[in-house]
Order: C-alpha cells, then structure tokens, then sequence
C-alpha cells in the first residue's frame, strides 16, 4: 500500500470517516488538507493534516481555518438574508400545523 493511502485511511478512522471541516460522509476519495496551509507557514507534521471533501478543500484553497470559516458564515449570513429564504420563512410561519 501506497504510503499516501495509508495516511489516507488513518486519517479516515481518525475523523470517523467524515470530513474535517463539513463533517459529510467520505472515503478514500477525498483530499488530504493541510489545516494551516504550507503556503501559510504549515507543516507536514500531522497535527496540522486532515481529510476534506473535495468541495471543502477547493474552497478553502490556501486560507487559515479561520478564514475558511469566515468565509462560509459569510456565505451562510448571505443565505439567511436572501429575498428567497426570507419569502419561504414568512410564508412557514403561515402554514397552521394541523394536530
């Protein structure tokens, strides 16, 4: 076995198969990240080393954790704001629950 692989699957049973940042179900498919970027002073030292999705890692590219994380609230408080989500939400709070 390839020593990519066996890092891989290490880091598959350690994270309980689940990406590091999304936590959506993967395998050996997905991408080994570096948490702080080597571009931003990370390591190869595996404290700093995780499996992502490939969706998490293309959008986190070389930024921090935290800004990794700004960017997905940004995302998400743009969502809440939205005219669509704030047409459905009204219209939820319209809809009588019948017992």
């Amino acid at each position: 076995m390839k020593p990519k692989t066996r890092k891989k699957l290490a880091l598959l049973d350690l994270q309980d198969g689940k990406c590091y940042w999304c936590s959506q179900k993967i395998w050996i498919d997905a991408t080994i990240d570096h948490i702080v970027p080597q571009s931003r002073g990370g390591t190869d030292d595996p404290s700093n080393l995780a499996l992502a999705c490939v969706k998490c890692n293309n959008v986190k590219s070389n930024s921090t954790p935290e800004e990794f994380v700004r960017h997905i609230l940004g995302i998400f408080t743009g969502f809440l704001q939205s005219p669509g989500f704030i047409k459905v939400r009204q219209e939820a709070r319209n809809v009588q629950v019948q017992p």
